[in-house]
Formats: C-alpha cells, sequence, structure tokens
C-alpha cells in the first residue's frame, strides 16, 4: 500500500464524515431504501432503519473514496440553512378556499395543516416512483449475466 492510499482514505473519511442528507423509505415489504442525494448512487437497501443507515454510511464513504480516486469532485452537503424558508403564500379561488376549509374543518385539522398534508402527497408519490425505477436499475446491474 502507497503513501497515498491511507492518505486517500483518510482524506475520504474526513469528507465522509460531513451532514449529507440521508433519506431512508421503508416499503410495504418491511424493507429501508436509504441514499445520500447529494452523491448521486449512494444508496442502499437494509432490513431495518438501523441496519440501511449503516449501509448508507459505508456506500457514502465509497462514492466518495472512488470520487477522490477518480480525480472528481466531492459535493458539499446541502443545509437547510442555504434553502427556502418553508413559508409561501398561495392566492386561491374564493371557492377551492371554501372547499379546503370544510375539508379541514371535516379533518378538525388546521387548514395550514390539510394543505401541507396535501402538498406532501404530490412529492412522496414521485419518490415512489423514483425509488422503483433506482431498484430496477440496481436489479438489473446486479442480476448475473449467462
Amino acid at each position: 500500500m502507497t503513501q497515498a492510499e491511507p492518505d486517500l482514505r483518510s482524506r475520504a473519511e474526513e469528507l465522509a464524515a460531513r451532514p449529507y442528507r440521508r433519506v431512508l423509505i421503508p416499503d410495504e415489504d418491511g424493507v429501508y431504501f436509504a441514499e445520500a442525494p447529494e452523491l448521486p448512487g449512494a444508496m442502499t437497501e437494509g432490513d431495518s432503519p438501523l441496519d440501511a443507515l449503516e449501509m448508507l454510511d459505508d456506500a457514502i464513504l465509497a462514492w466518495i473514496l472512488d470520487a477522490l480516486e477518480d480525480g472528481k469532485p466531492v459535493p458539499e452537503p446541502s443545509s437547510d440553512r442555504d434553502g427556502p424558508s418553508g413559508r409561501f403564500v398561495a392566492r386561491v379561488p374564493r371557492t377551492l378556499h371554501r372547499r379546503l376549509a370544510e375539508a379541514a374543518e371535516a379533518e378538525g385539522v388546521s387548514l395550514n395543516a390539510l394543505c401541507n398534508a396535501y402538498l406532501a402527497e404530490g412529492p412522496a408519490r414521485r419518490d415512489v416512483l423514483r425509488i422503483a425505477e433506482k431498484r430496477i436499475d440496481y436489479a438489473l446491474r446486479e442480476r448475473p449475466t449467462a
């Protein structure tokens, strides 16, 4: 092992310790999909949330080590402070406002909580499709060839 290799691994471990986002999504079979969105392809699955997150740590380290070995840049972790505030105002027709208010009252929640739930449904559906796509790609890559 050359001197550069331990230095590279040490640098990769240092970078992997940075606060990369970790997304954990359970599926209906009890398997947990985990990924680091800032590092495209750094993803894995586990039988429990802890298992998936531990394996994601390994995937993040491997991703960063590969990037360093290939001389490619390692993205910075995203920061919630760098993004939107989480607040916005939307003008809607009165009839829609009334229907939303009635639905919120029927559910026993605030109008804000109801709108948050409705807004979250769209991306959640897209996430499910994206994960299914990644799993299919992964399965096709890992399938033994005849």
